[in-house]
């Protein structure tokens, strides 16, 4: 049995054992300094019964070992230790197959940098039965970013807008990683095989694709910290991988008249 079989059949004993509907993905690279503090926060702030997937890309810090430690003492905590650093994006993807191949119901996805606060998830719970898509989000009412660098604000919101007049997305925040996902949507719409972007640009493709196709989709108020450990991994070279993308996928819906995206 290789280690993602195994993790997979330590969640299906929790969805039999716990009636555990929702698995909280958390992707990372060289995240030592942030993802214990993080997993205690979802323990302490967290009411549903959750498991916990950290996804890590080989992080040369010791990310990966210090969560098997952690483990230990906190139940209901998984890593999945990739070869190298393949993009978050990949990470997604390989949680969405994990839970959807373990049961769950939901998957929920948030940044390792303590810029997501657990507690509001508790929120995206309480709706998720009407939706195929909660988003935490920034720009939603009642949703801030206090203490954000002004060049980050300036493309964040700039992005967003995009997307938005562009892509004819709906939602107001399109690039948060805040996420919670029906496993059952993504499952039918066979998301690893048509959604194309690996890096940053994954969350605006996969809203576009959900939209596409008329799912549900709502969003919660969330107060977005800057990380104060660690260093970010989006540089401005992301930023503009991301607008090219935006830009292809617009020329693509626009030729497919919003029925496929290739």
């Amino acid at each position: 049995m290789d280690a993602r079989q195994e993790i997979i059949a330590k969640l299906r004993l929790a969805i039999a054992n716990r009636k555990v509907n929702f698995l909280i993905a958390i992707p990372t690279y060289n995240e030592v300094d942030n993802i214990l503090e993080l997993i205690r926060r979802i323990d302490a702030r967290v009411l549903a019964p959750r498991e916990i997937l950290v996804i890590d890309d080989g992080s040369p810090d010791g990310t990966a070992d210090a969560v098997r430690t952690q483990a230990k003492n906190i139940p209901g905590v998984h890593i999945y230790k990739r070869a190298g650093k393949l993009g978050l994006g990949s990470a997604y993807l390989a949680a969405f197959s994990i839970a959807i191949d373990a049961g769950f119901p939901y998957v929920i996805t948030m940044d390792a940098d303590l810029s997501h606060d657990p507690v509001v998830i508790n929120a995206m719970i309480s709706i998720a039965p009407l939706n195929d898509l909660v988003i935490g989000s920034r720009y939603c009412d009642g949703g801030s970013i206090p203490n954000f660098e002004l060049w980050r604000r300036c493309m964040s919101k700039g992005g967003n807008f995009l997307a938005k007049m562009l892509l004819g997305v709906k939602a107001r925040d399109c690039t948060s990683g805040f996420r919670c996902y029906r496993t059952q949507v993504l499952k039918a719409l066979k998301v690893e095989g048509n959604i194309k972007s690996r890096q940053y640009i994954f969350l605006v493709e996969i809203l576009l694709w959900l939209s596409i196709n008329q799912c549900r989709i709502d969003e919660v108020p969330i107060e977005f910290n800057q990380r104060t450990m660690g260093k970010t991994k989006v540089s401005p070279s992301e930023y503009w991988h991301a607008l090219e993308r935006i830009f292809d996928l617009c020329i693509k819906v626009r030729l497919f008249k919003h029925k496929i995206l290739d």
